[in-house]
């Protein structure tokens, strides 16, 4: 870390416990103790040395730390500065539990350490960023997340020129995510349709680059709402590719449909009575949508998700992520949107330096993508989100609104280079 750099956080708590009381505000009024959460994530101990290590370094830069331990021996538990609000401070929580009550107290960035698959869980209970460990992570690191949580990132609207000079004199190839992007987020995910506009600005798109739509949805259905035959498709995630192009396709080996088609028959049958409650068979991921599910009902999907997962383990590592109002279900293969976009530029040939790859995406998943194309030379993330939050990507647009006023910029540019 560079002593020398200013940092744009007042101070930082760790909480390796289901802690109940803020710290950064010792006038604040106590706090009621959350009530025990059945996916209460444990703090293996590893994580008590990655703290201390951390607050070490972080002291050293003249940070105030608190830890925030069952314990607290051995990690220096003083209280921040009195004089820091929440809004000036980090909070590093490693349960649901602390995250939730960290973003109620206003912290102005809320980091959750998770080594499994609860980010998406994290984030709806207001972890701005999830990182797997705090290896991960550096003082710069959470100065520029804070910065982008308060800030918000460039927009790519009123930054084009910025942004567009970054394209200049390489060959671009835009890929879009669907939902929150081409399309709003809607209540019936079978009714989530791009207008017309967009739809028309992305075919003028495809005519002067390469263009690919990669979605969490099955290929066969992001293909039926895009409609446009030019375009290349990674669905479920990046599991399922192809395009106009017959020799660019890609699926992971085996019998995973067969698989994927018996876990969903299951899940049906668990889940049958449970009214509004959408199961998507994506072919190589099933989706359990219950956005439009009644409140009191929610509580009982996850378990018999669990239990079914459970019971088709023998033939394989699957792996449970949460979306926005959705639980899925997937195999544990180390393949996610990002890799399918490296591959894809790899297959089309645009592997090289001369190539200026663009990613717009508005879901925690969209991260993966925005992470390997900020180490490809040129690559650039275009973040969709109202809400300005840290992410790898380099600029944003608030909506898929602005997504169609963007492409539209991004074509104009191409025709007048």
């Amino acid at each position: 870390m560079n002593p020398s750099t200013a940092l744009s956080f007042a101070a930082v708590r760790f909480d390796l416990h289901d802690a109940d009381a803020p710290v950064a505000r010792p006038d604040a009024k106590p706090e009621a103790k959350p009530e025990a959460k059945p996916e209460a994530v444990a703090v293996p101990a590893e994580a008590h040395a990655a703290v201390a290590e951390m607050a070490r370094a972080l002291r050293e830069r003249g940070v105030t730390v608190a830890v925030n331990a069952a314990s607290g021996a051995g990690h220096g538990a003083e209280r921040p500065a009195e004089q820091s609000a929440p809004a000036e401070c980090v909070a590093i929580a490693h349960t649901l539990a602390a995250v939730e009550a960290r973003a109620a107290d206003g912290y102005g960035l809320v980091v959750a350490v998770d080594p499994g698959s609860h980010a998406a869980a994290l984030r709806e209970r207001g972890a701005d960023v999830v990182v797997a460990s705090l290896a991960q992570v550096s003082a710069a690191e959470l100065s520029r997340w804070f910065e982008q949580k308060t800030r918000g990132l460039p927009s790519a609207l009123a930054h084009f020129e910025q942004l567009s000079a970054r394209l200049d004199g390489k060959r671009p190839a835009v890929f879009l995510d669907y939902d929150g992007t081409l399309a709003p987020i809607v209540e019936n995910p079978d009714e989530a349709f791009m207008s017309a506009a967009t739809r028309e600005v992305v075919r003028a798109l495809a005519q002067r680059c390469p263009v690919a739509v990669v979605s969490g949805r099955g290929r066969d259905k992001v293909t039926e709402f895009v409609a446009l035959d030019e375009l290349y498709y990674a669905g479920s995630h990046g599991f399922d590719i192809a395009g106009p192009d017959a020799d660019i396709a890609w699926q992971p080996e085996g019998d995973l449909r067969q698989r994927m088609a018996a876990i969903s028959s299951a899940l049906r049958a668990a889940l049958a009575d449970i009214d509004e409650l959408d199961i998507e068979d994506k072919g190589f991921s099933i989706a359990v949508h219950f956005r439009r599910v009644a409140a009191g009902r929610v509580s009982e999907i996850e378990p018999s998700i669990d239990r079914i997962i459970a019971a088709h383990r023998q033939d394989g590592a699957l792996e449970k992520t949460h979306g926005k109002k959705v639980i899925e279900v997937r195999p544990a293969i180390d393949w996610h949107k990002g890799r399918a976009v490296l591959w894809l530029l790899d297959a089309l040939g645009l592997g090289g330096d001369d190539v200026a790859p663009l990613y717009l995406g508005d879901d925690v998943t969209d991260e993966d993508a925005f992470a390997a194309l900020a180490e490809h030379a040129g690559g650039l993330g275009v973040l969709v989100s109202e809400q300005p939050k840290p992410s790898a990507a380099s600029f944003s647009v608030r909506d898929p609104g602005e997504v169609h006023d963007f492409l539209a910029r991004l074509v104009e540019y191409l025709d007048a280079r």
